[in-house]
């Protein structure tokens, strides 16, 4: 599939059929400036928005993705192999949000109920939400088929969400309690007391005690932020983003593995599930 010459091949049928971006955008439910960047190869129309738009040019899925007619005689079978494979591609998507579904609740369950150490309303919120995304991994992939015009959550809603999870993400990591260091005094009886201290993750306080991961966890938020917002119009952001969210999923995790429980909080467990919900918003918008 080359985007410029599909790119060409849509403005060429769209302009046959004396028809506005912004009228072919309408058939198919997008913006004309999703229009545009077909047009111009700067982007590649969503999978689930191909037979619309096919419909729309009176042409098959396989001449879309081809970018140039083909042979009438061809068109069925060649049709039915193109939206077999796309149907499989939407269910290989459903089963990998499923998967981050799964993992975001495995991670945060057992966090809630045995290491965080919080008791009380928090604790019990915490672990209602990572049983609800267990659930919910369980459940998706044996839910009927949708698609993002007929009722499921399009493209653009998904992306919001990721915004928004990366955003509540950074939100916690600018707050004094994301990062935890724990400090140890001579006690009375002539033991070492430990007394548990929290700072922001862009503090420089847990670096100087060789606590490096909040801050990376922190800075990559804040790339993936920038990639997720410069997604909604370049397409190839939208994939570096995606990278660094798991990144920085799997630098928030890095006091618990290698310091411990006493190095992670409820503050650091919600950091974490907020990234685990921005890979899983942002796979379902990426379907």
């Amino acid at each position: 599939m080359d985007p410029h010459k599909t790119g060409t091949f849509i403005a060429a049928l769209r302009r046959g059929k004396n028809m506005t971006q912004e009228d072919l955008a309408g058939a198919v439910g997008v913006t004309d400036k999703a229009v545009s960047r077909w047009e111009t190869g700067r982007g590649f129309p969503d999978i689930s928005l191909l037979p619309a738009l096919a419909a729309a040019l009176d042409i098959t899925v396989n001449e879309l993705l081809a970018g140039e007619p083909i042979a009438a005689g061809e068109r069925e079978k060649a049709d039915s192999a193109v939206l077999d494979a796309l149907k499989y591609m939407r269910g290989m998507g459903r089963k990998s949000v499923s998967a981050l579904l799964i993992a975001a609740g495995a991670i945060l369950l057992p966090i809630a109920l045995f290491i965080i150490g919080v008791r009380g309303p928090l604790q019990w919120f915490l672990a209602a939400g990572g049983a609800a995304l267990i659930a919910a991994g369980i459940a998706l992939p044996r839910l009927p088929a949708f698609s993002f015009r007929t009722g499921g959550p399009s493209p653009a809603a998904a992306r919001g969400v990721s915004i928004a999870a990366a955003v509540l993400a950074l939100g916690l990591e600018i707050s004094p309690w994301s990062a935890v260091l724990n400090f140890g005094r001579p006690g009375e009886d002539g033991g070492v007391v430990f007394i548990r201290s929290t700072f922001s993750s862009f503090s420089l306080i847990p670096i100087g005690y060789a606590n490096f991961a909040p801050m990376m966890t922190g800075l990559l938020t804040v790339a993936l932020l920038a990639l997720a917002v410069a997604g909604i119009w370049r397409d190839g952001a939208r994939s570096k983003g995606f990278l660094c969210g798991v990144l920085a999923a799997v630098s928030s995790l890095m006091p618990l593995v290698f310091s411990g429980p006493e190095y992670f909080g409820a503050v650091p467990a919600c950091i974490t599930g907020c990234l685990l919900a921005f890979l899983a918003a942002q796979a379902l918008a990426n379907r």
